[in-house]
């Protein structure tokens, strides 16, 4: 009876989180959450992604799969926004849309949203599925936007997260 009970505290602390965290999602507009969107560049084909990373030469890029009718997409957005701010000239940051870029999503190997890479020299180093708080994704930027080589990056990442 005491395991029940716990299980069912469990189940119930959960679910008020996760209301918690889709009642603050839903409080943004649909301008604000359309807004979102159009931020950052949307990448489409390998093609582009071939040229944006020639490009980039040593910068970070960090992409961002994502789908319109994906409610964590809607809530990582900002976040991934504010991070292409704060790391503005470190890194470059893109959106991908998995619904009209299955192509590019299959190269990632994306199987769920939201999910997050992040390349350095055109070479990924690190991937992201689900929301995870802010300073993951610092971690992985302040670890790779060095001039350090991609295997180093990974190297560094393995061992410390």
């Amino acid at each position: 009876m005491l395991i029940s009970f716990e299980k069912n505290v469990f189940y119930l602390t959960v679910a008020c989180m996760l209301s918690a965290v889709l009642i603050a999602s839903c409080s943004r507009s649909k301008e604000q959450n359309a807004a979102a969107t159009e931020q950052l560049p949307l990448l489409s084909t390998s093609e582009e992604l071939d040229t944006v990373s020639s490009v980039a030469g040593n910068q970070m890029l960090v992409l961002d799969f994502y789908a319109d009718w994906c409610r964590p997409c809607k809530i990582l957005a900002p976040a991934i926004e504010e991070l292409a701010g704060e790391y503005k000239g470190k890194a470059r940051f893109f959106r991908v849309n998995v619904d009209t870029s299955p192509a590019l999503s299959r190269a990632f190997g994306v199987q769920g949203i939201p999910y997050v890479v992040f390349m350095k020299n055109g070479q990924l180093v690190y991937a992201l599925r689900g929301i995870h708080p802010a300073e993951i994704y610092k971690k992985v930027l302040d670890f790779c936007t060095g001039p350090g080589s991609p295997d180093q990056c990974v190297k560094e990442l393995n061992e410390k997260m």
